[in-house]
């Protein structure tokens, strides 16, 4: 009389360890998903006219990275409303060269031409131009970022908004970008120490100030040329090395008679 209920259980016991085993499964794709995609941060969408229907418009958007990666394409999805005309690509800081596309009346789409790794809290700024904007109201942009494979890097939804109008408008006015350099120190002057050994060094720091009115920054290169320093009599003449070290230190005058 037994013999039912066993054979019952038996053939429910492996569906149930099956299930189990799904589960887990779901469980694990959830949690992987979410431990590689970031937030961008301040994440900003302006336009050159918020006139509702209005045509040769340019979008800038501006955001911060989270996460360290190579990215290969750059999704801008609109809320609702649809957008049209023909996307350009106006400046595009922060991230390499690339093109975009419009689908669905919704998604902007800025795809890297030759992906290279970008590392986190890097600013980004990309600015569209031949855009129709939407007709009136409130509308977000979520912004996504994506490597090759593809999987989502960084992303914000409902991300920065702008409040589209046909009885009033708004322009965004572009200030040209400019970048100083200053330094601490014009000139200085190196006594000698009788009390020090022949071969001392001796230095000074001299401090370099950058500064810019870009949002999304620059990238300073600092090198040493090939031709050395230069002069600033005609045509920039060389200012030939002296010596490569204190190996080969001179007396001074020598050969060259000018130099550094």
């Amino acid at each position: 009389m037994t013999a039912p209920p066993i054979a019952q259980h038996r053939t429910l016991r492996p569906f149930s360890v099956f299930m189990a085993f799904i589960l887990m499964v779901g469980l694990s794709v959830v949690s992987a998903t979410s431990v590689f995609a970031g937030t961008l941060t301040a994440a900003s969408w302006a336009v050159s006219n918020n006139q509702a229907g209005a045509t040769a418009v340019n979008y800038s958007y501006s955001f911060t990275t989270a996460t360290a990666d190579s990215i290969a394409t750059i999704t801008f999805v609109l809320s609702s409303g649809t957008l049209a005309g023909t996307p350009t690509i106006v400046v595009a800081y922060g991230v390499g060269a690339g093109s975009v596309a419009l689908t669905l009346g919704t998604t902007l789409t800025y795809t890297v031409t030759a992906p290279v790794a970008i590392g986190a809290g890097i600013p980004i700024f990309i600015e569209f131009g031949g855009l129709t904007n939407p007709s009136s109201g409130t509308f977000t942009t979520a912004i996504t970022t994506a490597n090759a494979t593809p999987a989502t890097i960084d992303s914000i939804s409902p991300g920065p908004s702008i409040t589209f109008s046909s009885t009033n408008t708004a322009e965004s006015v572009v200030v040209a970008q400019s970048l100083t350099f200053t330094e601490d120190t014009t000139s200085f002057t190196l006594e000698m120490d009788p009390s020090l050994p022949a071969t001392a060094d001796r230095t000074r720091n001299i401090n370099l100030s950058v500064k810019t009115n870009a949002n999304s920054g620059y990238t300073l290169t600092v090198s040493d040329l090939a031709t050395h320093l230069q002069g600033a009599a005609a045509g920039h003449p060389t200012i030939a090395q002296v010596s490569a070290g204190k190996a080969g230190a001179k007396a001074w005058p020598g050969a060259p008679a000018t130099g550094y």
